[in-house]
């Protein structure tokens, strides 16, 4: 399936309140961005990984919770990498490939333990225990964030009116709408356009319940 198939298919599915469908859609863009992205190596893992984490200005602001995920670790987890091997301490990138990415890729159900939860405009929730995430469900946006405004995916075309979106107009921020149509590819344009808000980013420690 191509990449912009499954972003247009994550949209439809969250509409129609398919969350779990969307999510894996999302992570599947990843992939195809993945590749593109690092045409020269061999390691889907690694590249995987490496282009969320090379995007985290974008998924931060576009999950809209003010979290610092270069810096945050997730010490309440420990999560198995496939091959027996426990990654302790993992980071938001882990957890998007190990956890939801490879799962619904070998089509496995995603623990539950990890999940996403509903959001309202301006208004997230984060559950976080012992061996237990919840993330906003606007992580769908953000992983499909990295796909629409990397430098990799400018040659995609699309039609239509699906847009991304930033701001909240419960919390008196002007809603910046982003046309997919018009906006493949155009990285430099949002970091300007990010480099004009103030953004807040928090950096979670001591998340270790042992």
């Amino acid at each position: 399936m191509k990449l912009e198939k499954h972003i247009l298919y994550a949209f439809d599915d969250y509409f129609a309140q398919k969350q779990d469908s969307a999510l894996m859609h999302a992570c599947m863009a990843i992939d195809a961005t993945a590749k593109k992205f690092y045409s020269h190596t061999k390691s889907s893992k690694r590249d995987y990984k490496n282009l969320i984490r090379n995007y985290y200005w974008i998924i931060e602001p576009m999950i809209g919770a003010g979290l610092n995920l270069e810096e945050t670790k997730w010490g309440n987890l420990e999560i198995d990498d496939g091959y027996g091997k426990i990654i302790e301490k993992p980071d938001f990138a882990d957890v998007i490939y190990h956890v939801f990415r490879c799962n619904d890729a070998h089509a496995q159900p995603i623990p539950k333990n990890y999940g996403l939860l509903p959001t309202s405009d301006g208004h997230l929730k984060w559950h976080i225990a012992d061996n237990v995430l919840y993330m906003p469900d606007r992580v769908i946006w953000a992983l499909i964030s990295v796909s629409v405004f990397s430098k990799a995916n400018a040659d995609v075309k699309t039609d239509g009116d699906y847009y991304l979106s930033w701001g909240s107009e419960s919390l008196g921020m002007k809603l910046e709408k982003f046309v997919l149509r018009d906006w493949w590819g155009r990285e430099d344009d949002l970091r300007l356009f990010f480099a004009k808000q103030n953004i807040i980013r928090v950096k979670l420690e001591n998340l270790s319940f042992k």
